[in-house]
């Protein structure tokens, strides 16, 4: 007997896959839950893993090829079973293959030492799908965008004398949920002609891979305390590390935040996320001389930048969020507790 192993449908959205690196090789002994590939969607990276026992006999689809949804990657053998004709013409076809590749690359060999020196400008399959969505975005969604400086004094000094472990893009998290919940249309999305509001509060938040950028979600954030916030946020950033992040982890985003301030990016505008209505580009905090009580004193300022889909946030409205998040930040003594 034989299983065939074919792409699987990760997302809603995906519509085809690439194995982005063979884990097995062609004999190798396979058991249930064996990762045996990682495969590269159009959101993140994530491992295949077999769900019956036997010897990998054939891999049909090599490394950084797109494959559509249910196509036919590879087949395992139960070991157990004597192979049958079709299987033996299939090895014998795979070894007559793998004699044309070498033989291919001998040919191709002085052409990859001419490019051994130049740029390398193929783009991968999930960078296409992200280059895709941007500009999809950027063309069809009526942005304006809104700034505001906020000073971080009291913050610092609150930051500085409860856990270390708690980052400023952790408070900033909680602080945005707070702003949102006091301003609901910010949490809409605009499908179909239709505003959507949305129930719950599940902010996104953006983080550099090597496929691109990925927006894991903190969900309920309005209901969770920044220690919980926290946590939860290590937990995704290793998940993202390891590779074991999943399709869960980032679905039901409703306002994404991205913190280019990590970076030491002064202000940004950054690129809504759609189908929601607004992102949030937050940037480093500075030391800056202030001038208090006649006297020059130094202090620490953050400028934020809201990205806003016209269509469903005007300038009020966005102007309203950003002041109650301003508020927050600059009184953090009932967020830190909340």
């Amino acid at each position: 007997m034989t299983s065939i192993i074919r792409m699987p449908k990760l997302s809603n959205t995906m519509t085809e896959g690439v194995i982005a690196n063979w884990l097995k090789k062609e004999g190798d002994a396979i058991n249930i839950g064996d990762a045996i590939a990682e495969i590269n969607t159009d959101k993140i990276s994530m491992e295949l893993k077999s769900k019956s026992n036997g010897i990998l006999l054939y891999i049909k689809i090599k490394e950084k090829i797109p494959v559509k949804i249910n196509g036919i990657i590879a087949i395992i053998k139960n070991e157990r079973i004597t192979k049958s004709k079709n299987l033996l013409n299939i090895e014998r076809e795979n070894k007559n293959n793998n004699v044309k590749l070498k033989k291919k690359k001998n040919l191709f060999r002085k052409i990859k030492m001419l490019k051994k020196n130049t740029i390398n400008n193929k783009i991968s399959n999930i960078k296409k799908k992200i280059i895709n969505k941007v500009l999809k975005s950027k063309l069809t969604i009526p942005h304006f965008y809104l700034n505001i400086n906020i000073n971080m004094n009291k913050l610092i000094k609150i930051k500085n004398n409860i856990n270390k472990k708690i980052s400023f893009n952790d408070i900033i998290i909680k602080a945005t949920s707070m702003a949102i919940r006091n301003n609901i249309k910010m949490n809409t999305m605009y499908i179909k002609g239709k505003i959507k509001y949305n129930k719950n509060i599940n902010i996104g938040t953006v983080i550099a891979s090597k496929n691109g950028p990925i927006i894991p979600i903190i969900k309920f954030a309005d209901k969770k305390s920044i220690l919980n916030i926290s946590k939860e946020m290590k937990k995704l950033i290793l998940k993202i590390k390891i590779k074991k992040l999943t399709i869960k982890d980032c679905s039901e985003g409703t306002f994404t935040i991205s913190n280019l301030g990590m970076v030491n990016i002064n202000k940004f505008s950054a690129i809504i996320n759609p189908p929601e209505s607004c992102i949030l580009g937050i940037g480093k905090i500075e030391e800056i001389p202030i001038i208090k009580n006649k006297k020059i004193e130094s202090g620490y300022l953050m400028k934020v930048n809201l990205s806003c889909d016209h269509r469903i946030i005007d300038g009020t409205t966005g102007s309203e969020f950003l002041k109650n998040l301003k508020e927050i930040l600059e009184n953090p003594i009932k967020m830190i507790f909340s």
